[in-house]
């Protein structure tokens, strides 16, 4: 789906710029179509990646593995914001419970860049969460508890 989305880009282009607007307005068309598919694909995707990477964990632990980075960042949100606002992790946390964040090293990231570890601690530092990562890989989150 994702090369069909390109190639009605690259189509619409071509003709945009040889004038032919009436066509370069229906490949466009044909590509905004195509790439809202690859967006619904990839979360379908995602979802599944994230489940299957997941099912064994307990809430004080996530993995975020295989997933793109905006995807992560918004599944580790969702857990931070599941276990701050659910009243009995507030009351009964021991207060040396931190959340187990896990990234990955990046080994099979393109050209050797780590893209997902950097982007969860620019979010973590972002939103001011306490964090320990010294361990590359894992980052150990500690939950913002509202009173």
């Amino acid at each position: 789906m994702y090369r069909i989305a390109s190639y009605y880009s690259k189509m619409a282009s071509i003709f945009f710029f040889r004038s032919e607007h009436f066509l370069a307005s229906q490949h466009s068309s044909k590509a905004r179509e195509k790439w809202k598919l690859v967006e619904e694909m990839n979360a379908v995707a995602a979802e599944k990646i994230f489940l299957n990477l997941n099912h064994n964990n307990d809430i004080w632990k996530i993995d975020l593995h295989g997933l793109h980075a905006r995807e992560a960042v918004s599944k580790l949100q969702e857990h931070l914001l599941k276990i701050e606002l659910d009243k009995k992790f507030n009351i009964t946390r021991p207060k040396s419970r931190q959340l187990c964040v896990i990234t990955g090293k990046g080994k099979h990231s393109p050209k050797g860049k780590a893209i997902l570890p950097k982007t969860i601690k620019d979010f973590l530092i972002e939103k001011k969460y306490q964090f320990d990562d010294t361990i590359p890989g894992l980052y150990y989150v500690i939950p913002k508890f509202h009173h």
